[in-house]
């Protein structure tokens, strides 16, 4: 009963929908034939002309006198300053050789033996801190003597001040001596001791 009900209440509502659509139909197809909005047209190049401007002509350089060059500055000697005065003694000059003195040749035989002796002695360089700040000491140094003379082996065995060691061993390493002698021999002598004493002086 229902199923009936239905297909009879769909039928007139499929009737108008197909009637609607129809009219709609002939409406869009009467329009078709009407002249639409005006289109204006657009006109361009897709290679346009490029006018040519002439340049202008260059200006005229004038040429430039040449220059001569400053005179170089004047040349200004510094003075340079000398190792401080510490109190040791330097021999300036330099090293004498080691001459061999020919006596154990032959039936002549030298006998005795002889110490080092100093040659050259460089001062050590004060420590700028200690100097600025005026403290004086010493450093006693041991050392040996090779055979050709330089000191060697060369450490400080008691310094007032740290800070004089270093420099007291560079002092030492540049010393020279003769070397100490054994019937004629070169031989090294150990344990030499001396003292360097670092002392400001007005």
């Amino acid at each position: 009963m229902q199923r009936l009900l239905r297909t009879t209440m769909s039928l007139p509502l499929a009737g108008l929908i197909t009637i609607s659509l129809a009219a709609l139909m002939a409406y869009l197809i009467s329009v078709e034939g009407e002249s639409g909005p005006a289109i204006t047209e657009i006109q361009y190049e897709l290679f346009p002309r490029v006018e040519v401007i002439g340049l202008p002509p260059p200006e005229e350089i004038e040429p430039v006198d040449a220059v001569d060059p400053p005179p170089p500055p004047p040349a200004i000697e510094i003075p340079r300053s000398g190792p401080p005065n510490t109190g040791i003694d330097v021999i300036i000059g330099t090293l004498p050789p080691i001459v061999d003195p020919g006596l154990n040749t032959g039936n002549m035989r030298f006998a005795g033996t002889a110490n080092p002796t100093p040659i050259v002695r460089i001062p050590p360089i004060y420590p700028p801190r200690l100097l600025e700040r005026g403290i004086e000491g010493y450093c006693s140094m041991i050392f040996d003597v090779g055979t050709d003379g330089t000191p060697i082996n060369i450490r400080a065995s008691y310094c007032s001040n740290n800070g004089f060691e270093r420099n007291s061993i560079r002092s030492v390493e540049r010393w020279r001596y003769s070397p100490a002698m054994d019937n004629g021999t070169p031989i090294v002598q150990r344990g030499v001791t001396t003292q360097i004493d670092f002392a400001i002086r007005e």
